[in-house]
């Protein structure tokens, strides 16, 4: 079997030497494949969210199984995590702050969890419309002064919490206010470089 590098090469080749009209427009290649069953094995349902962690491995947010699974590069599953003695309710989106710390959104239990690198963990947030508040929240991003943004997708707005889990702020609604139109359904967000 040829290294993911060398297939995705040869594929990158293969669609540039097409006979048909070139296109100037970039093309992903799928390096490697993770399934979530091995022939009967089930090794994650319904994933949500995929997190690059330094050592290269990968943590996969698996909706529909409940849970949290550490892939190494090779694809073997290296852990498992359901939430600690409370379990997670529903996990769905992920992201990690520079020390480590990593915060999953619970879409069914409208809360997020705080789980520092030494294991303990901490849950934030309530089922609710006001500060803090979340109905359904999805996918998280933290952006380079440690600030966590969740996207509350059944309130239609993105919420803002310090790196313990206090709210800072919420922005966005369902219905247009003060010349912005509003969001409909936020089903994704990334910080980088000071922008959300």
């Amino acid at each position: 079997s040829s290294p993911p590098f060398l297939k995705a090469k040869a594929a990158l080749i293969r669609s540039s030497r097409s006979v048909g009209p070139s296109s100037s427009e970039y093309r992903y290649v799928e390096v490697e494949r993770f399934d979530g069953r091995k022939g009967k094995e089930s090794l994650f349902s319904r994933p949500s969210a995929v997190v690059p962690r330094p050592d290269g491995s990968l943590l996969v947010v698996a909706h529909g199984s409940n849970e949290l699974v550490t892939l190494d590069v090779s694809g073997v599953v290296r852990e498992r995590s359901r939430g600690g003695l409370a379990g997670f309710d529903r996990p769905f989106g992920a992201a990690y702050l520079p020390d480590g710390t990593l915060f999953v959104t619970e879409f069914n239990g409208d809360r997020v969890s705080r789980i520092a690198p030494g294991g303990e963990v901490a849950v934030f947030g309530a089922k609710g419309r006001g500060p803090g508040g979340l109905i359904g929240p999805e996918y998280a991003a933290v952006d380079s002064e440690g600030y966590l943004y969740v996207v509350d997708f059944g309130n239609a707005r993105v919420c803002k919490y310090d790196d313990a889990g206090a709210p800072v702020l919420a922005f966005g609604t369902k219905e247009p206010a003060g010349g912005f139109p509003g969001f409909s359904s936020p089903t994704g967000i990334l910080a980088s470089g000071g922008i959300l």
